[in-house]
């Protein structure tokens, strides 16, 4: 089971009572709690965009390599990041010429330290990239933090939350494995679309034309809440 499969389970359990156990895929779990066995499909609510060729992808696409990029400059320049200091940068993705680009920011970094320097915005192979560094922070961890953006990213947020509903529901009802002993099928969606929140999705959902299955739709957020869509 995922890491992200187990904080879905586990805050609907801490919501709803029960315990979470783990399921064939699909579903991705199921939560039992007294006799009710209720099946649980897990997927994340990641904002759609549309590239230069036109065509919608998922927004993960590009920020997957841009969190593995601050990761990897992390593991390169931690030894040389003194005791409570850390550093923030801020991202355009998606990210051209990776490995160089890594590079050349794990060395400015370094050269800021040297030098005194807090801040910095400047272009590194084409890719617009912002370095702020902080003290005072203590142990925390990573060193290394990370925003991301995206120059295809619409701020059309009605439509955004709309195309990521009706993506994930058509998608998930037709995954859907039925069995006798199932007392419900719910639908847990955790938000990785951070500038929406629950108004935002009953909205979206209130103005979806689509149809499903599922007994219960439920958006998981960051904070460990969760709050339901659909119920039958």
């Amino acid at each position: 089971m995922r890491p992200s499969e187990e904080y879905v389970l586990s805050t609907l359990v801490d919501q709803f009572g029960g315990r979470y156990i783990e399921g064939e895929d699909p579903p991705d779990g199921y939560i039992l709690n007294g006799d009710k066995r209720i099946a649980v499909e897990v997927s994340t609510l990641v904002e759609n965009i549309q590239g230069e060729n036109g065509k919608q992808y998922s927004r993960m696409n590009d920020d997957a390599p841009a969190q593995n990029l601050a990761k990897k400059i992390e593991s390169d320049i931690e030894n040389n990041i003194p005791e409570g200091m850390h550093v923030f940068l801020t991202i355009c993705a998606p990210i051209k010429k990776i490995k160089k680009t890594q590079t050349l920011v794990g060395n400015e970094i370094i050269t800021m330290i040297q030098t005194g320097v807090f801040k910095l915005e400047r272009e590194f192979f084409g890719n617009d990239i912002s370095i702020n560094i902080f003290t005072g922070w203590g142990d925390y961890t990573p060193k290394v933090g990370l925003a991301i953006s995206n120059r295809y990213s619409s701020d059309n947020l009605g439509k955004n939350t709309k195309i990521m509903l009706s993506e994930r529901i058509e998608i998930k009802n037709k995954k859907r494995n039925v069995q006798p002993n199932n007392s419900e099928y719910w639908l847990a969606l955790f938000n990785d679309y951070w500038i929406a929140n629950e108004e935002s999705y009953q909205l979206a959902y209130k103005n979806l034309n689509i149809e499903h299955n599922f007994d219960k739709i439920l958006i998981v957020n960051g904070n460990r809440q969760a709050y339901v869509l659909h119920k039958t």
